[in-house]
């Protein structure tokens, strides 16, 4: 694939745990978006 592919993917510092409240917040996301999220995506195992 080219670079062209992936222009849209954000760059993401993966060396720190992010919650979710700190991504909704990093990607400006309001709170139609982030109920959507949150209803489609399920938690996952040991995330309590």
């Amino acid at each position: 694939m080219s670079k062209t592919t992936y222009r849209f993917v954000p760059v993401q510092d993966f060396s720190k745990a992010w919650t979710d409240a700190e991504l909704y917040k990093k990607y400006g996301l309001d709170e139609k978006e982030i109920a959507f999220i949150e209803s489609m995506i399920r938690p996952m195992e040991g995330d309590r």
